[in-house]
C-alpha cells in the first residue's frame, strides 16, 4: 500500500505551507488559496 507514503507526503506539504499559513489567514484575498491547498491535500489522501 502507498498509503503511508501519501500520509507522509501530505505531512510535508502541511509543514511547508504552515509557514505561510498565518499570512494567508491574515490576507482576506488569499483565503481562497488556503482552501485550494486543503483541497489538494484531501485529493492526495483520497488518491492514496
Amino acid at each position: 500500500m502507498s498509503r503511508p507514503f501519501s500520509v507522509s507526503f501530505t505531512a510535508l506539504v502541511v509543514v511547508n505551507n504552515y509557514k505561510n499559513l498565518k499570512g494567508m489567514v491574515n490576507a482576506k484575498k488569499k483565503r481562497r488559496n488556503l482552501w485550494l491547498i486543503f483541497g489538494l491535500i484531501s485529493d492526495v489522501i483520497l488518491s492514496g
